[in-house]
């Protein structure tokens, strides 16, 4: 499952000069075409909802025992998730240190599996080429996005990190839909110290809507430092 800044200002060079005038610039539409491809958003302003999967009302309870357990069993779990040692996206079998019964787990795990999707407010977001990047331009839910830029050769940055290039995804099977696209993602955990330091973009569309997918978890063993999770359609 696609699975919760500061503003970055466009900056401008403008020269004059009383002489000839130098002859004009290479024009950037090779580049601009190269990037397009996974770029998938137009430069200019976009209209961005934010969209939470949300669990019926009724394992609200049961959802609260649960994760409460876990918080204050972290030493328990790790070693349960070692002697399991499952394949990725393979599913926790139920224990009964969950705190919940087992048919209340079976209820929950079918809920995460098949969520409802609540859209928010809708928020204005501004899309711009800013030399050989594309940017964004956004506040509120949305103002994780400013801390990204997309090169034209397919490097992503966010912040500090870079991750080389993206992986292209075709017809992937998500919880709000099948999708198509491009995926940057980096993952430099150490599960051992407990130690989250994991960043997932996606750029991509449906049969009918494109969307956008941050995800940004840092951890440093005791405590969550960034906890980032962003899905948003993008119209």
């Amino acid at each position: 499952m696609l699975t919760r800044a500061p503003l970055f200002a466009a900056l401008a060079l403008i020269a004059c000069s009383c002489e000839a005038p130098a002859p004009p610039p290479a024009s950037p539409a090779p580049v601009a075409a190269q990037a397009r491809e996974h770029w998938l958003l137009e430069p200019g302003h976009h209209t961005a909802v934010p969209v939470t999967p949300s669990l019926p009302a009724e394992l609200g309870e049961v959802q609260l025992r649960f994760t409460q357990a876990m918080a204050v069993q972290q030493d328990w779990l790790q070693q349960y998730l070692t002697e399991l040692q499952l394949p990725p996206g393979a599913r926790l079998p139920y224990h009964p240190n969950f705190a919940i019964t087992e048919a209340e787990y079976q209820k929950l795990v079918h809920a995460y599996e098949n969520p409802l999707f609540a859209e928010g407010d809708r928020h204005d977001l501004e899309v711009r080429i800013d030399g050989d990047a594309l940017r964004f331009t956004a506040t509120g839910a949305l103002a994780p996005l400013t801390q990204l830029a997309i090169e034209a050769d397919g490097r992503l940055r966010y912040g500090e990190l870079v991750i080389d290039k993206p992986e292209r995804v075709e017809n992937l099977k998500a919880d709000f839909g099948t999708w198509s696209g491009f995926s940057w993602r980096r993952d430099a955990s150490n599960p051992s110290a407990r130690e989250l330091d994991a960043l997932d973009f996606a750029l991509g569309r449906t049969a009918d809507r494109r969307f956008l997918h941050l995800s940004r978890r840092r951890s440093d063993g005791t405590a969550m430092i960034e906890n980032i999770e962003l899905l948003a359609w993008i119209d």
